[in-house]
């Protein structure tokens, strides 16, 4: 086994002296005493119950960072996957007539927003959270058809609700109190 150096572990001794009266010291030759023996055998117990000890928390670490190196991954996958969609809504909308703009951001937008929810950092991403405000705002000015809001009537709403719920939380923590409050508004409407 490797341990957390990354080298190979050959230090594992085996007694083959047996347990007879003739226990010799591996460099001196000369006998050892029984309690020579007995301190060495302690000392070589809690080596092994240590590196055990080290192996545990190497693996717990590493357990940690590849963890950490996968959210990471996705969440650059996410917000790549967001960006060209927004790039898309932009220039769809940018030559479709209002009522046909309202339909799309409308069908658009539950998938924006579970990316939006899984990936948001408020250090990173508040160009994406204004840009996701805007779009939850059109389509909350919109008729029912095409109202985010009114899918919060609809007998499954759960879903509905927690993404708006932590879309308000994301507007929260990047100190937009402002904007939570004119989402807020636009909900009661």
């Amino acid at each position: 086994m490797f341990d957390f150096d990354g080298k190979a572990d050959s230090s594992s001794k085996v007694s083959l002296a047996g347990r007879g009266g003739g226990r010799q010291r591996a460099r001196g030759g000369a006998e050892e005493s029984r309690s020579d023996f007995v301190k060495r055998q302690h000392k070589e117990r809690e080596a092994r119950e240590r590196k055990r000890i080290r192996e545990e928390k190497s693996k717990t670490i590493q357990a940690v960072y590849r963890g950490h190196r996968c959210r990471r991954q996705q969440h650059l996958e996410k917000r790549q996957v967001f960006d060209k969609r927004q790039a898309d809504i932009s220039k769809v909308g940018a030559v479709l007539p209002a009522p046909q703009k309202a339909k799309f951001v409308f069908h658009a937008l539950l998938p924006m927003l579970r990316l939006f929810v899984f990936f948001f950092r408020k250090s990173e991403d508040g160009a994406r959270l204004s840009a996701m405000l805007e779009l939850v705002l059109l389509s909350g000015a919109q008729p029912a058809a095409c109202n985010i809001f009114h899918l919060l009537l609809a007998d499954d709403r759960s879903g509905v609700l927690a993404l708006l719920t932590q879309f308000v939380s994301a507007l929260l923590a990047s100190e937009r109190r402002a904007d939570a409050a004119r989402l807020l508004l636009a909900l009661q409407a």
